[in-house]
């Protein structure tokens, strides 16, 4: 079983011509502890520079002098519960997100729209070992994402509300092989993602995989 633990920020920004601008640039500082049960705890200050914002006095000229900070916790467990069958469990807590240098004023202390304050995951697989049906495996797991804020403004009447997606997986391993069958968001429930316009989230996804381990 391999344990990973990171921190990805998303976010939907609108599209613009990178040209001579600097690269995003980013300062983190993480405590993490790990035991070992597989347990990992991490506590992150993240600043992240040169992000790109736009001055409504000039709106097609976008200028890469903002800066986003960001301040949580992660949680995450990987554990075998019985032979064969295993657990990962997700959870991340984003109290600020919050944009602390733009270009316009009004963005400045407004937390970045489409990042929620709450995310966690739970995912179980099992994997047989023996008789006629070893080496295959299926599981299911189920995702939450809370709700977010809509607009930069940060106004109640644009709040997008949070949703739970629930996914599933038939596999098969033999020989360094592996061949999957993936379904995410089995309910194929509609989601929103907004930041001022709103657009559709992942429906229902079907993906076939093989992969070799050599």
């Amino acid at each position: 079983m391999v344990l990973s633990i990171g921190h990805a920020q998303s976010g939907y920004r609108r599209a613009v011509r990178s040209g001579d601008r600097p690269a995003v640039r980013g300062r983190r500082q993480v405590s993490a502890v790990r035991a070992k049960s597989l347990f990992t705890v991490a506590a992150f200050d993240i600043k992240r520079q040169n992000y790109v914002t736009f001055d409504p006095n000039d709106a097609f000229n976008p200028r890469a002098t903002g800066e986003i900070h960001s301040r949580g916790l992660e949680f995450e467990a990987v554990a075998e519960l019985a032979d064969g069958l295993n657990v990962i469990a997700a959870y991340t807590w984003l109290p600020v997100f919050e944009i602390t240098k733009s270009a316009d004023a009004d963005e400045i202390g407004k937390r970045e729209p489409t990042v929620p304050k709450h995310m966690a995951s739970l995912w179980l697989h099992q994997r047989l070992g023996y008789g006629q049906f070893a080496g295959f495996g299926f599981g299911g797991g189920v995702r939450y994402v809370g709700e977010t804020f809509g607009d930069i403004a940060n106004t109640t009447r644009m709040r997008v509300p949070g949703y739970t997606l629930f996914d599933a997986v038939i596999d098969y391993e033999k020989d360094g092989w592996r061949v999957a069958l993936n379904v995410r968001n089995i309910a194929d429930k509609a989601t929103l993602k907004c930041w001022d316009t709103c657009y559709y989230g992942e429906g229902r996804t079907i993906i076939a995989s093989a992969r070799r381990r050599w």
